[in-house]
């Protein structure tokens, strides 16, 4: 949970450590017998640079860590009240975009492998060999090696994942406190999924773990005719047009220059996915 080493940024944030913490925090970890490490570091916080972020990889990569997470700062002041007064510091989506950029050709110079699109891992870890055999996953706490059905969210606002669907807890911390004091779940939503959603769960999940998805193999997986998503490929038409995609048949591939937009591209076949100019629901791709 590194985030950043520059101690305007995670002042910014109320999280205040420095080098020398993290260093000993990974020390520690390795004394333990810990021989994998994954730092977190995020790009688009308030404030941030590409001089400035430059340095902040420089450290990571010196403590070589099996596996690195460099994702977009998500800014949602519509559900976090207090990041309002952050809005005045907030890299452009081109500024953005210029950091995802630098910070992904900065860990492949040093051997990571670009995972999905925001996951980079030494050739020898269990992630790059799961993305080299095609068994990668991924679910709410990320890409994952482990294919199990079932995922338990533990804690405020945590998102469970079962065979029938989805769970989450209360967001608030006294709510979430409330219910197990009443010897209740303290489970806030719930969303089941029929049979037509299946196929679509799978071809967001190939898409985000390997930027590309045949989707006449995904209908007749499922038993399903294979125009069951050419609609969706007409809608991806200007994306084609623009580079981002390229469509071949029914197999759609993302641009790896472009793979920070495949959450855009995946949301094309996500029916609960809705762009509303008045109401926005997730943070910007970019």
């Amino acid at each position: 949970g590194v985030q950043s080493f520059n101690p305007a940024h995670l002042q910014k944030l109320g999280r205040i450590h420095d080098e020398k913490e993290a260093t000993r925090a990974v020390e520690v970890a390795q004394q333990a017998g810990f021989d994998n490490i994954n730092i977190d570091l995020m790009y688009g916080l308030p404030g941030q640079t590409v001089e400035k972020t430059r340095r902040t990889i420089d450290l990571a990569i010196l403590f070589m860590p099996s596996r690195i997470s460099y994702f977009g700062y998500a800014h949602v002041p519509w559900i976090k009240k207090h990041m309002n007064l952050l809005k005045d510091d907030i890299p452009s989506s081109k500024e953005r975009f210029d950091l995802q950029e630098m910070g992904a050709y900065m860990l492949a110079e040093a051997g990571y492998i670009n995972i999905g699109i925001d996951h980079f891992a030494l050739s020898d870890d269990s992630m790059a060999k799961a993305y080299h055999d095609h068994t990668l996953g991924r679910n709410f706490q990320g890409y994952t090696t482990d294919k199990a059905d079932t995922l338990i969210g533990l804690g405020a606002s945590s998102i469970g994942e079962f065979a029938q669907g989805y769970h989450q807890n209360a967001h608030d911390v006294k709510t979430y406190k409330e219910k197990l004091d009443a010897n209740e779940f303290p489970t806030a939503k719930i969303l089941d999924l029929d049979e037509k959603d299946f196929p679509v769960k799978k071809i967001i999940e190939e898409l985000m773990c390997y930027l590309m998805v045949d989707l006449t193999a995904i209908c007749t997986h499922y038993k399903i005719p294979c125009t069951s998503f050419d609609s969706h490929i007409q809608e991806l038409g200007q994306m084609e047009k623009d580079g981002v995609v390229s469509i071949v048949g029914r197999v759609i591939i993302v641009n790896p220059l472009y793979r920070i937009l495949t959450r855009v591209v995946c949301a094309i076949f996500d029916e609960y996915s809705f762009y509303d100019d008045r109401f926005q629901r997730h943070a910007m791709a970019i």
